[in-house]
């Protein structure tokens, strides 16, 4: 029979603290206003599963046995696993399977049905199908790799025993969905099989109801016939007898499912499922199973989603739910929260988003004018194959804010994005010979997301570092530069500029201090070669003029390093 153990630790050695009674398995520990909740499943000698709330008030370290949410109804919570402190004197458990989610008050001594996210919802877009398979996740999916006793075998992995001429081991070699599957080596050869927990440790089922088992077969040398067998205990954990799916062949080169459905006895309490293969050669002719399903019903259909967690934010529950049995491709996985705890206002999609919004910041140089060259952005590669080495529908969005004013995009940062530079460090320009981004505060806005995609998780963003320089430093060249109408053989056809109007426009560029291109050819005799500088213009004087305009102007250009 199940128990659960709360220790403690004092003066490094540790205790136990708390024993729960027979049959009660703690599945997450809670803490709140001095009171230290245990919150878990209660196994009945029906072989059914519900909810329980244990507290232990740290004052007087007596637990006190609060509820069984919905046993009065008769409903099964079978993974009543997540929960979290709830604002002042309250928490929130819920059930990982169903979606049911509860909430105690402490001082009212009071639970109820926070919210149902299998019914509940208004408008949010809130998609939660349960979770309906009767095996554990780790029997489900392999892919704990714990190794542990069996009921009946000396070894198992993950809730598997060898039931005929078998070894059984963790494979990551092959895998139909996660990381891993269940590997069945041959000992020595003959039709092979294993089990998941049997008897009284079995799923619990019901008399006289339809059920469906599946698994997803693989070979490694050699095809060979495979099928799912259903076996059915009573109460006592005795066999009654078993139900075996028509046989299907596997492949070395891709998976093959293998079904059994079939009504259970009036008197079955619980059901173990077996994954059989017939003739195997030798040790050397092993097999792979993965994706174990056992749900009621006609159809060896999804297994639904769990609850990965509720936490709360100030005013906000925040908790995610995600396909702990996917078909192999893809996760579902939504983030979901609840705005001042009033469920119409949860929100809810695929979507993940997280955004950082920095101070204002004058670079150290308080009272100075910089131009903002651009943003230099490094990230992890995630999809090598992509142009920028994001995943498709992460995002990396960037924005500033130039001395208070409203938020100008960047760059957003996605899959088809080239980056300037190698993939995960891409630089984002935004000065240059044209346009001059010039600023005494700067603030920058940082946004990740998944551009609201199922499976996508947002990018793991390393760094964002902000490319800047003083408009007032620079390499210096003072020139005399002569300033008079452009003549129709000495000008561009585009253009004819009046000298006053060129001085106009040079007292301009040093005046808004904008950045501007300057082709410096004077060290060569070659009127095609010449070095490329981006610069500021500084102190423009007439030296020399006429009444209409013409002379001499003294100037001084400054570089900016870009």
């Amino acid at each position: 029979m199940t128990q659960g153990f709360v220790w403690e630790c004092r003066n490094d050695v540790g205790r136990p603290f708390w024993v729960s009674p027979p049959g009660f398995s703690i599945k997450k520990l809670v803490y709140n206003t001095g009171i230290l909740f245990a919150i878990g499943n209660q196994s009945s000698s029906g072989g059914k599963k519900f909810g329980g709330i244990w507290a232990i008030p740290l004052a007087t370290r007596s637990p006190i046995f609060i509820s069984a949410p919905r046993k009065h109804r008769n409903s099964q919570l079978t993974d009543f696993s997540v929960g979290c402190p709830g604002p002042g004197a309250t928490i929130f458990a819920g059930d990982a399977t169903s979606g049911k989610v509860f909430l105690y008050d402490i001082e009212r001594d009071a639970i109820s049905l926070f919210d149902d996210l299998a019914n509940g919802g208004t408008g949010d877009g809130m998609s939660f199908t349960p979770y309906d398979n009767l095996l554990s996740f780790q029997q489900a999916s392999i892919e704990i790799g714990q190794t542990y006793r069996h009921p009946l075998y000396a070894s198992a992995v993950d809730g598997w025993g060898p039931e005929a001429n078998c070894t059984l081991t963790r494979s990551v070699t092959q895998q139909y969905s996660g990381l891993s599957s269940l590997l069945l080596t041959p000992s020595p050869s003959g039709t092979i099989s294993a089990i998941t927990d049997t008897g009284t440790a079995g799923a619990p089922v019901s008399g006289s109801t339809q059920y469906t088992a599946g698994a997803w077969f693989r070979a490694q040398t050699a095809a060979r016939s495979c099928n799912v067998i259903i076996r059915w205990y009573d109460s006592s954990g005795t066999i009654i007898s078993s139900s075996s799916g028509s046989t299907v062949s596997d492949s070395t080169s891709a998976w093959t499912q293998a079904t059994v459905t079939d009504t259970s006895p009036s008197n079955a309490v619980y059901a173990a499922v077996a994954v059989q293969v017939a003739s195997t050669s030798s040790p050397a002719d092993p097999h792979y199973v993965d994706a174990v399903i056992l749900r009621a019903g006609a159809s060896v259909a999804s297994a639904g989603q769990k609850i990965a967690f509720l936490n709360l934010h100030g005013t906000r529950l925040f908790g995610a739910t995600y396909d702990p049995l996917s078909d192999g491709t893809t996760t579902s996985l939504q983030v979901f929260s609840y705005d001042d705890l009033v469920i119409e206002n949860r929100d809810s999609s695929q979507s993940i988003t997280g955004t950082l919004e920095t101070a204002q910041w004058d670079m150290g140089l308080p009272m100075e004018q910089k131009a903002l060259i651009g943003f230099r952005v490094t990230y992890e590669i995630t999809d090598a194959a992509t142009a920028s080495g994001l995943i498709a529908n992460s995002r990396i969005k960037v924005e500033y804010s130039l001395d208070g004013a409203a938020y100008a995009t960047a760059a957003t940062i996605t899959s088809a994005t080239s980056p300037v530079g190698a993939k995960g460090d891409h630089f984002v320009q935004l000065s240059d010979g044209t346009t001059t981004y010039k600023f005494n505060r700067l603030k920058v806005r940082l946004t990740l997301d998944n551009n609201a995609t199922a499976g996508v998780a947002p990018p793991v963003l390393l760094g964002v570092t902000v490319e800047a320089q003083p408009i007032a430093y620079a390499r210096i060249w003072d020139l005399a530069v002569q300033v008079e109408d452009e003549e129709q053989n000495l000008r561009p056809a585009s253009r004819a500029e009046a000298g006053s109007q060129i001085h106009a426009d040079l007292v301009a560029l040093a005046t808004n201090k904008d950045l501007v291109t300057f082709l410096d050819g004077a060290w060569s005799d070659q009127p095609a070669i010449y070095d490329t500088h981006t610069v500021i213009v500084e102190s423009p004087r007439s030296v020399l003029g006429d009444s209409i305009g013409n002379g001499t102007m003294a100037l001084r250009l400054r570089s900016v390093l870009t």
